[in-house]
């Protein structure tokens, strides 16, 4: 044991003739170096011939063999769809390899997703939808110790068919005795996986418009195969002299973006899969600029997928509107009237809005626009009549109302309920005052009638009374399936003061049908209802004029789902309201959500797994999983995910997967999803575990699991469970 300053030294002594000085010289010069490598912070003392030499002992450097290998899923790849790369870092040693850094640069064409790694690693990415450098860093990395980083990155929808190639490097602070592997490749290729012919039909309506008037247009999407459309975009730029008014709901399996109203911009709508022989309808309404003096206006839509379409001249679809004073005479107008009057400070007015067509022609594009009063705010609009659609503000804001229907009958009467709430501060004595106002884009022969006023004032005594009305819904069942009936039970309770012209509202949702409201042949004591016809879409809507104090009145409400409907949420929300102060007004709405499960039947998913190489497996070498998912049908089952633990002493190595899936490994756990898979149809994952070196003898057991959100007639088959035996 030396003391820790302490120097130490080799002693060698060599006794030379003379005659051998030469070679002396070079051999003091040898053992100088050899001596230099033999101890740790030491030196070497070399005496000869009375005369001695001093040479310093360098000590060994610790070095770490850090290598990286990368994989690529899917390949090929569609546009718009994730490339996930999985990244294997190991140190083979032989020393602790310290600050090791994994850096990538989003490639070409790409743009960043999503990065998974594991405990200790810290990861610095460009934000999701971005491009930029993707680097991860670990403190240290143990000797055979190899870590999974996982990347996904989108393909952009513009990418060209041909090879992205990305690259991995890795790097520490400690010495790497090979470079050779601090880098690794992996090459998909972007080409279309499908052949899909789609097209676009748009009419227009009216032929001609007046400024200031409404075109609508019909814009029909349809598939005609042979395969299933990947990532359909429905574009539709607002036409010039023109401003976006409304769009129809999106048809199920569709999502929809458009601008505001009385904006421009481009409607949007996207479908991650639309069936062979599938069709897709969408109502868009554009408002013509009122001083515009254009002869037309002219609007194309356009629809495209990352399936290879064999004929895109169908791609696109123009229709021209002629602009100018249509030759049709209408005289439409309306009346307005409000209650209560006087109102309370807090409470609510009810507006009642009625439209006609004195004729002698039908109006065309009518238009119903009113809005929010100083001091209110709005509430809820629960009276449309049939063929209206109506754009309004949010519950609690303010703003415009604006209600259009393409065509009005002469002799024709439309009823409409808004309902505004009166600010709680505003001034006694305030009048409040709302105009409404009606045009076509017909010539109108009296246009006194073309508004509609109304003024209450507000209640010098504050609010007349107060009460706490509130509102429960609960849905039954809470899965049902497509062309069933669905029964709400709404429950409405009032606190300890009469309400006065109490509400109940409820639209029904949409992808629903009116079937009944009971108790039947009677409402609850006091109410009055009125409902949409059996089979129709609208509102449900009741009230009573004095709903006595510590009261409950419970409704049934039954509506059909829509055969079309292939799964998804629906959500319906009843509210209620009086001519009272509310004391709590945060149980005036209530909301109940189902969701539907499948469409048109359940669907028998069944999983299959095999094992290579076989029963046997040796320490450090792959067991290769194949779960094959097949659905036995009889209908399309939605929403599929795969699980599978990384079974123990296994380490994940990589994957591969037919198309469609989208794979992660997370917390230990492989998971894979996809959309849908149709009758019959089969895929598989492949999933590839290695064995540790350190692994005991005896059995390795991996279960995996299928399920969708499809009801499945028989789940015994969606679990399977393999074993392989270490010797």
């Amino acid at each position: 044991m030396y003391a820790p300053r302490e120097q130490r030294y080799t002693r060698i002594k060599l006794q030379l003739t003379p005659r051998a000085g030469w070679l002396f010289l070079t051999t003091l010069v040898f053992i100088a170096v050899l001596v230099a490598g033999l101890s740790w912070g030491s030196q070497a003392l070399v005496k000869a011939a009375g005369e001695s030499a001093i040479a310093p002992v360098v000590a060994p450097q610790a070095s770490a063999d850090v290598s990286v290998r990368k994989f690529a899923n899917p390949d090929p790849v569609g546009r718009g769809n994730n490339i996930t790369y999985s990244i294997l870092v190991k140190n083979n040693g032989p020393s602790l390899a310290t600050n090791v850094v994994v850096s990538e640069a989003t490639p070409l064409h790409t743009t960043f997703v999503n990065v998974f790694a594991p405990a200790g690693w810290t990861c610095i990415t460009p934000p999701p939808g971005n491009t930029g450098t993707i680097s991860c860093t670990v403190a240290s990395l143990g000797v055979g110790v190899e870590d999974l980083i996982t990347i996904n990155v989108k393909v952009d929808a513009s990418a060209p068919n041909g090879p992205i190639t990305n690259t991995v490097m890795v790097s520490s602070d400690t010495s790497d005795p090979v470079p050779s592997n601090n880098s690794a490749n992996a090459t998909v290729t972007v080409a279309p996986l499908c052949n899909a012919d789609l097209s676009v039909t748009k009419t227009g309506s009216p032929a001609s418009v007046a400024p200031g008037g409404n075109i609508t247009y019909t814009i029909l999407v349809h598939n005609a195969g042979p395969d299933a459309a990947a990532n359909v975009v429905l574009s539709d730029t607002i036409p010039t002299n023109t401003t976006f008014f409304s769009l129809s709901p999106a048809p199920p399996g569709w999502s929809c973006s458009t601008p505001l109203m009385g904006n421009t911009g481009t409607v949007t709508c996207t479908n991650p899969s639309l069936a062979s022989g599938a069709s897709a309808q969408f109502t868009l309404t554009v408002q013509v600029n009122a001083n515009t003096t254009a002869p037309s206006v002219s609007n194309t839509a356009t629809v495209r997928s990352d399936c290879s379409d064999s004929n895109p001249n169908n791609n696109s679809s123009t229709v021209v509107t002629t602009v100018g004073v249509q030759g049709c005479t209408a005289d439409v107008a309306v009346r307005k009237f409000a209650n209560p009057d006087p109102v309370g400070a807090g409470n609510n007015i009810t507006y009642s809005l009625l439209v006609d067509n004195n004729g002698p022609d039908t109006a065309t594009n009518v238009m119903l626009t009113e809005s929010t009063p100083p001091h209110t705010t709005f509430l809820s609009m629960p009276t449309i009549p049939p063929g209206w659609v109506c754009t309004t503000p949010p519950v609690g804001g303010t703003g415009p109302i604006q209600c259009m229907v393409p065509t009005l009958a002469p002799s024709t009467n439309n009823f409409f309920v808004v309902n505004e709430r009166v600010d709680p501060n505003t001034p006694a004595g305030t009048q409040i005052s709302n105009l409404a106002t009606i045009k076509s884009d017909c010539a109108d022969p009296n246009q006194n009638n073309n508004t509609g006023t109304s003024t209450v004032t507000v209640n010098p005594g504050g609010p007349p009374c107060t009460t706490d009305l509130g509102v429960v819904k609960t849905s039954s069942p809470l899965n049902p399936a497509p062309n069933t009936d669905l029964t709400y039970t709404i429950t409405v309770t009032n606190g300890t003061g009469a309400a006065f012209n109490a509400m109940l509202n409820d639209p029904l949702p949409a992808n629903t049908t009116f079937v009944s409201l009971t108790p039947s042949g009677a409402n609850p004591a006091g109410w009055s209802c009125t409902t949409p016809a059996v089979g129709s879409g609208g509102t449900v809507h009741c009230t009573n004029p004095n709903l006595a104090a510590n009261s409950t009145s419970t409704f049934t409400l039954v509506v059909h789902i829509s055969p079309n409907v292939t799964g998804g949420q629906i959500s319906n929300t009843a509210t209620v309201s009086s001519d009272c102060a509310d004391t709590n007004q945060n149980n005036n709405s209530s909301t109940a959500a189902v969701t539907v499960s499948g469409g048109g039947g359940p669907a028998d998913l069944d999983l299959f797994m095999g094992l290579a190489p076989g029963n046997t497996v040796n320490r450090g070498n792959l067991i290769t999983y194949a779960l094959v998912v097949t659905n036995n049908g009889p209908a399309t089952s939605n929403t599929i995910s795969l699980s599978d633990p990384i079974p123990a002493n296994t380490t994940f190595d990589s994957f591969s997967v037919s198309p469609g899936w989208s794979c992660a490994l997370s917390m230990g756990t492989f998971t894979c999803t996809r959309p849908s898979l149709a009758n019959g149809q089969q895929e598989f994952v492949y999933l590839n575990v290695r064995v540790n070196q350190n692994a005991p003898s005896g059995p390795i057991n991996n279960t995996a699991t299928v399920s969708s959100a499809t009801p499945d007639p028989n789940l015994g088959n969606n679990t399977k469970t393999g074993t392989t035996n270490v010797p």
